[in-house]
């Protein structure tokens, strides 16, 4: 689960979600992305005045097993190691422009 403290009143705060982990922050638009164990892939956006629970959740993809992965600070690429559910080696994936793929189904 994801956990936030607002550094002003120091009041504790659990974003929804199944288990999320690894959050990442895009400095530049102030989204926050996080996976899931079970591979979903989420953005949350950060509204003025509401409370981080109220925060549109967005699911953007199912990548499988995520050891872990890292974003830019515009929000716009990904570079993310997959763990293989094979016989093949772990994969090295770079999305280059986060919201087109999303636009078009990834």
């Amino acid at each position: 689960r994801i956990n936030l403290v607002d550094r002003r009143t120091s009041e504790r705060y659990v974003l929804p979600g199944d288990g999320g982990k690894t959050p990442r922050w895009s400095r530049a638009n102030g989204h926050l992305f996080f996976h899931t164990p079970g591979g979903e892939f989420f953005e949350v956006t950060p509204v003025a005045g509401a409370r981080p629970p109220e925060w549109p959740l967005k699911p953007l993809f199912h990548a499988g097993v995520l050891w872990g992965f890292d974003i830019d600070a515009r929000g716009q690429h990904v570079l993310a190691s997959i763990r293989s559910d094979s016989d093949r080696l772990d994969e090295i994936v770079v999305l280059v422009n986060l919201p087109k793929a999303v636009e078009q189904g990834l």
